[in-house]
């Protein structure tokens, strides 16, 4: 901003989150956001937070005065406002001097509902999956009404496109890894036995079970697999779980905390996610930063960013063969050098960095 002008901007999150880094999703991406761009940003950006409830997106209906509460809000006192939750009914009455900015992590209800929609034990919340799925599309449409938009991969920002947005008006900003992935790994003949992980959520999308199946073809008596997430009521947990307590060499461990995390990956000799569609995914990154080869479905529509120093397998049965190999033959240092520190490339302050030269971009009179 050369004409020395002062920039206010919005920065628009969930309570509670540019004060709480939890996570590895929208609540760390704010946090680390916020918090790089509050050490790098020029003098003549000024960066305000400002809160937003997070009611919308529970699997209840929308509230009335959440609605009105958001329209009503005025925000003609900024150049920027910066919506970086994505996904929240945020329909302020627009100012004509304000640019506004969406960070958009994904089109899944729009592109692929029937990836989003849970098939849930609880009556009620099953129920709820249709609206739910049908708000979270809306959600993602108002998003193309945004000024511009942080897409937080190439596959967002062509899923963005596909859907009517303008191509000259999305900027891909990607997001980042913290410090705790970035110190000395262990060498992978230090490693105890051959562990396969998994560590995430058992959504329908992850397709844990996947894995799981191609795991179980291992004919390894000494081999092992540890999967990491909370235990959730749907169909996908139960069908998983029940593919996994099949094998005694499978265990599931349950929620895994934060200070764990680093060790967990640093366990693994290979570390496995099938996803079927993600915006990003950042523990994928995370995996290679700590050195473990990471497997991915090939048919899983994975940013190109993301999966390129993955394996990736067409099948369970392949799956399954890549593991062996790695058994048998390790991780050539070569590839994991090259993969740890592509994924190391991937920071919280290249995110803020690339943010802010956002901000430089489209700016009122820019």
């Amino acid at each position: 901003m050369h004409d020395g002008k002062m920039t206010n901007v919005a920065l628009l999150g969930y309570k509670g989150a540019f004060s709480n880094a939890t996570g590895s999703g929208v609540n760390r991406y704010m946090y680390e956001l916020y918090h790089n761009m509050d050490l790098l940003a020029p003098k003549r950006i000024r960066i305000h937070t400002t809160e937003v409830e997070n009611s919308l997106m529970g699997r209840r209906p929308p509230f009335l005065p959440f609605l009105l509460k958001n329209i009503m809000k005025s925000y003609g006192a900024f150049d920027i406002v910066h919506n970086a939750v994505g996904n929240m009914l945020y329909l302020p009455l627009k100012k004509s001097k304000t640019t506004y900015i969406t960070t958009s992590f994904e089109f899944a209800a729009s592109k692929y509902p029937e990836l989003v929609v849970e098939n849930y034990r609880d009556p009620l919340r099953a129920i709820g999956m249709a609206p739910y799925v049908s708000m979270l599309g809306l959600t993602e449409r108002l998003q193309l009404g945004s000024d511009h938009m942080i897409a937080i991969s190439t596959l967002t920002r062509d899923d963005a496109i596909s859907l009517g947005y303008e191509k000259d008006r999305v900027s891909v900003v990607n997001l980042g890894i913290d410090e705790r992935f970035m110190g000395p790994t262990s060498a992978p003949r230090a490693r105890r036995g051959f562990k396969v992980g998994y560590i995430g959520s058992f959504v329908h999308k992850k397709n844990v079970v996947f894995a799981v199946r191609a795991f179980k073809m291992l004919d390894d008596p000494k081999a092992c697999m540890e999967i990491w997430g909370k235990k959730a009521d749907t169909a996908a947990y139960g069908q998983m779980a029940a593919e996994a307590q099949a094998d005694r060499r499978i265990s599931l461990m349950g929620f895994l905390p934060e200070d764990r995390i680093v060790d967990a990956y640093d366990s693994f000799s290979v570390y496995v996610h099938p996803v079927l569609y993600t915006g990003f995914e950042l523990e994928i990154i995370e995996a290679q930063a700590r050195g473990v080869p990471v497997i991915v479905c090939k048919g899983g529509r994975i940013p190109d960013e993301v999966k390129k120093y993955c394996f990736q397998a067409k099948d369970e049965g392949h799956m399954a063969e890549i593991m062996m190999d790695i058994r048998d033959n390790g991780y050539s240092e070569k590839a994991r050098r090259r993969a740890t520190e592509y994924a190391r490339g991937f920071t919280w302050e290249r995110t803020a960095r690339e943010t802010l030269a956002v901000y430089e971009k489209v700016r009122p009179g820019a």
